[in-house]
């Protein structure tokens, strides 16, 4: 080896190491996968939680509807008050998967008028749920729903003779089909589309012709 060359050598040397020794620390800085990748973006709200196991979700038709409506027709006036509530509550068993159950309490009473007198209406309903929720986007869901209902009902009416009363009830089979936009966290909006079949029906133990309901109704509910 010649003089030069031990000279360049003596020079190169020591940036070679420095090299060799940053290299790895230049490989841990641009990692194959990055660890941020799968984080959800802040700005969302994704239903993350939502059907998880544990989950209870308070959803569908929770309203309640106080009325009080008068008219006036040709002299006579009417009075009417309506009362509604109707809650359903689930409860995620496995992931997606829920049984809950709804109860719906109706009270509407009518004044009357000069040729009619007062007429009061109650209907208690309450019945089983089972649930299966779909994801369809991060803020988006659907949760088809069935259910079993037992509703009891009880009219009473005024009338020249005294009051007079009667009662029934029927069984019947709930569908519904609930799109849920997760709006916020824990909070969602909604609107589902449902059918109701009647199975049995009965007033003052005699049985009455059965019916069958098409609807699309609004609804709001929060989980937890």
């Amino acid at each position: 080896m010649t003089r030069r060359t031990r000279v360049v050598a003596l020079a190169l040397g020591p940036a070679l190491a420095l090299l060799a020794s940053a290299a790895p620390a230049s490989a841990q800085q641009f990692p194959t996968s990055d660890p941020s990748y799968a984080a959800p973006e802040p700005s969302l709200a994704p239903p993350e939680g939502f059907g998880s196991a544990g989950t209870i979700a308070i959803t569908s038709d929770f309203d309640i509807d106080l009325r009080h409506i008068t008219q006036s027709l040709r002299g006579n006036s009417t009075s009417e008050l309506q009362i509604q509530v109707s809650p359903s509550l689930l409860m995620f068993l496995a992931r997606n998967f829920a049984v809950g159950g709804i109860f719906n309490y109706q009270f509407s009473r009518d004044d009357g008028s000069g040729t009619q007198g007062e007429t009061s209406l109650t209907i208690l309903e309450i019945g089983p749920l089972a649930a299966y929720n779909i994801n369809v986007s991060p803020r988006a869901s659907i949760l088809p729903t069935v259910g079993l209902l037992y509703r009891y009902g009880k009219v009473s009416e005024e009338t020249m003779g005294g009051r007079v009363s009667g009662s029934g009830h029927d069984i019947s089979l709930l569908m519904r089909a609930p799109v849920l936009f997760h709006a916020f966290p824990h909070v969602f909006v909604g609107a589902t589309p449902f059918m109701e079949i009647d199975l049995t029906s009965k007033f003052e133990d005699m049985d009455v012709a059965k019916t069958r309901t098409f609807g699309v109704t609004l609804d709001l509910g929060f989980w937890f």
